[in-house]
């Protein structure tokens, strides 16, 4: 019984997830963005908002938030503080902040599908993959980069890579492996910023610290945002945004936030 309940559970969070992609708009007026040719780092922008779920209020942001290409960017606080909210937001996902969202100061919503997909990539926690190999489950279909193969040396991943054919939803390997093949994805083929969600989530803690070097060695020239719970590795980041019921509190160096009282006290049950 309590397996058919979690079944029913997960088949009304997809349907609503559907519902969402559904009600974006057909992305039809290309404004050309991915031509950029000015040498100026592009910067993406949320301007004030009430980012809605369904008829709930998830996040409210009453300032814009400007994030620069080249600056890496973590995005903390505790559970349900609204960290994927603002980053599904970020990547153009969320339809209540759509209008809020702009790449170079151009509407995000303008852009086609293609172009969006270029500038803006997303690593969300639970990844969904296909049946079959490699490069049609994990890749679907995208030829490999020339950065591909050190990437799956670094994540070790060789033995899954070259040998196993994963079943849907990659639910014949363990979390964490999923975790790290879902990576590759962005790896592979790096937009102009490139948003995860926790990755270093279901990740053995020998191989979190790898995980972290090949996202900052591989994202350090382009825009990198991440939500993460991970407090251990904030001190890497430019920039560190604290949230806490939807909005947030504290926005800096992490040099300068480690000490608060605010954020220490919000952040104790995260540290290892």
């Amino acid at each position: 019984m309590s397996e058919g309940y979690r079944v029913l559970d997960q088949f009304l969070a997809d349907q609503r997830r559907l519902q969402q992609l559904l009600a974006l708009p057909n992305f039809d007026n290309d404004i050309r963005l991915a031509e950029k040719t000015s040498r100026a780092p592009s910067t993406l922008k949320l301007a004030p908002c009430v980012i809605t779920d369904g008829e709930s209020v998830r996040l409210i942001t009453n300032k814009t938030i400007t994030f620069t290409q080249g600056q890496s960017v973590a995005i903390t606080g505790p559970s349900g503080a609204g960290k994927s909210t603002l980053l599904q937001a970020l990547v153009g996902l969320n339809v209540s902040a759509r209008s809020s969202l702009s790449l170079d100061d151009a509407p995000v919503s303008r852009l086609n599908a293609q172009t969006h997909l270029q500038l803006l990539r997303y690593c969300p926690q639970s990844p969904q993959f296909l049946e079959g190999s490699f490069e049609r489950s994990v890749l679907f279909g995208i030829a490999p980069s020339p950065a591909l193969n050190q990437a799956i040396r670094r994540l070790d991943l060789e033995d899954i890579v070259s040998q196993r054919h994963l079943t849907e939803n990659a639910s014949n390997i363990s979390g964490g492996e999923a975790k790290r093949l879902s990576l590759l994805r962005l790896i592979n083929r790096p937009g102009r910023f490139n948003l995860f969600d926790e990755p270093s989530a279901s990740i053995e803690p020998k191989l979190a610290g790898p995980v972290w070097d090949l996202l900052f060695d591989t994202f350090a020239e382009r825009g990198l945002i991440c939500v993460t719970h991970d407090v251990g590795h904030l001190h890497r980041f430019d920039r560190v945004i604290v949230m806490h019921n939807g909005t947030i509190i504290e926005d800096g160096p992490w040099s300068e936030l480690v000490n608060r009282t605010t954020v220490t006290s919000l952040l104790s049950d995260l540290q290892p």
